[in-house]
C-alpha cells in the first residue's frame, strides 16, 4: 500500500431524519452531507434503517443503509445495495441465523460491514469465530472501540478489514460527529472505484476530532517476511500488534516501523497514536502468495440440526397453544359453573335472573 495524494476521507455511517421522525436523526440527509463536505470529506453517506436515502445518489455519497431491527441490535451496514432486505430475526438469534442474514445481504450488495459489533456484544466472540462471507467490520464507532473483536476474527483466519464512522444521529454533536472515518486509498473519484478499495483493504482508520488527519501513512512495504510502515511526521509510539490481539513490537517517538513475522505469527496489524488522533491500520496477513485473502461464505446447511430446530419450534408452538387452549377452556367451565351456581343461589332466595 503506498501513500500518494488519493487517500480519500470517507464516512459511511450516519442517521438523518427519516420515516417520519420515527427513527432517530435529527436533521436532514442534504444538511448532513453539506456538514461533511465542508469538513473536507470526499464521500459522507446516509445510513438510514431499511432505508436508502435519495441523497446518497449524488457523486460525494455512496449508497448504504443499516439493516436490522432486533432487540440485540445486531446490525449491519449494506453497501451499494440492488434493494432493501426488510427480512430480519427480532428476538434471539443464533450464529446460524446471523450468518443466514449475512448471505441473504451479500447477495444484493457490493458489501456488508458488521456494525458496532461490541454493542450489546451482539457478536459474541464465538461467533466472530465462525461467521464469514462478510467484508467489513465498524472496528471505530462512536459507540465505542471494537479492536478486541476484530483480533478475534483476525485470530481465526477471516480476512476482514476495518472501518471507522461516526455512526452519528445529529451532526451538530461533537461527541458523536467527524470523531471516527476511514481515509481510503483510490486513484479514481468515483464510488464504484471507492468500494473496491475498501473491500480490497487498501485504508485504514482513524479515530481523532474535527475530522482532522494530524499524519499521514505513506506506505506500508513487504519483503518476504518483513514488514515496513512509514509515516509523515513522527508519532509519540507505533504499535505492531498479532494474533490474539497481543502486541508484537512498540516504537516511540519516530516515523518508521518495521517487523519480521516469526513461525506463530497469522497477522499484523498496526497502530499510531499521535498528539490528536490514533490510526489503524488493515492488517498485513500471512498467506499463500497466490490466492488473496477473502473472507468468503464457508457456512453449510446441516439439514439434520435444520429439522430437528424448526421440529422443536413447531412442538413448542403446539404445546403453547394447548396450553392456552386448556386454559381457556378451565375458564369457561368455571364461569359455567360459577353462573348456575349463582342461578341456584338466587332461586332459593326467590329472585329472577
Amino acid at each position: 500500500m503506498n501513500s500518494s495524494d488519493c487517500w480519500q476521507q470517507s464516512n459511511f455511517h450516519a442517521h438523518s431524519c427519516a420515516w417520519n421522525g420515527i427513527t432517530n436523526g435529527k436533521q436532514s440527509a442534504c444538511d448532513m452531507i453539506d456538514l461533511y463536505k465542508q469538513k473536507g470529506y470526499a464521500y459522507a453517506s446516509i445510513s438510514n434503517y431499511e432505508k436508502i436515502a435519495l441523497q446518497d445518489a449524488q457523486p460525494n455519497s455512496v449508497e448504504v443503509y443499516e439493516h436490522g431491527y432486533n432487540i440485540f441490535k445486531i446490525h449491519q451496514l449494506v453497501i451499494m445495495p440492488k434493494k432493501v432486505c426488510y427480512n430480519d430475526f427480532p428476538l434471539f438469534q443464533f450464529a446460524s441465523s446471523k450468518q443466514f442474514m449475512i448471505n441473504k445481504l451479500n447477495y444484493d450488495a457490493e458489501a456488508v460491514v458488521l456494525a458496532h459489533p461490541k454493542i450489546r456484544n451482539g457478536y459474541s466472540d464465538e461467533d466472530l469465530k465462525k461467521l464469514s462471507g462478510y467484508n467489513l467490520m465498524e472496528v471505530l464507532n462512536h459507540a465505542g472501540n471494537a479492536c478486541n473483536k476484530w483480533d478475534v476474527a483476525l485470530s481465526a483466519g477471516k480476512p476482514v478489514w476495518i472501518v471507522g464512522d461516526d455512526d452519528t444521529h445529529d451532526v451538530l454533536d461533537t461527541n458523536q460527529t467527524f470523531r471516527n472515518w476511514t481515509m481510503v486509498n483510490c486513484k479514481q473519484k468515483n464510488k464504484d472505484s471507492l468500494i473496491k478499495s475498501l473491500i480490497g483493504g487498501s485504508a485504514y482508520a482513524v479515530n481523532g476530532s474535527d475530522a482532522k488527519n494530524d499524519n499521514k501513512l505513506v506506505g506500508v512495504k513487504t519483503k518476504g517476511l518483513t514488514i515496513e510502515v512509514r509515516l509523515q511526521t513522527k508519532a509519540d509510539s507505533i504499535q505492531l500488534i498479532g494474533q490474539n490481539g497481543i502486541v508484537r513490537k512498540t516504537f516511540v517517538n519516530t516515523n518508521e516501523a518495521f517487523y519480521n513475522f516469526k513461525n506463530n505469527d497469522t497477522y499484523i496489524r498496526t497502530v499510531i497514536y499521535n498528539k490528536a488522533s490514533v490510526m489503524y491500520l488493515n492488517p498485513v496477513l500471512r498467506y499463500n502468495g497466490i490466492t488473496r485473502p477473502q473472507n468468503n461464505s464457508t457456512a453449510a446447511i446441516n439439514f439434520y440440526e435444520t429439522i430437528f430446530y424448526r421440529s422443536g419450534l413447531l412442538v413448542l408452538w403446539l404445546v403453547l397453544s394447548l396450553s392456552f387452549n386448556i386454559i381457556n377452556v378451565s375458564s369457561i367451565i368455571k364461569l359455567i359453573r360459577n353462573k348456575r351456581g349463582l342461578r341456584r343461589k338466587a332461586a332459593e332466595l326467590g329472585l329472577n335472573i
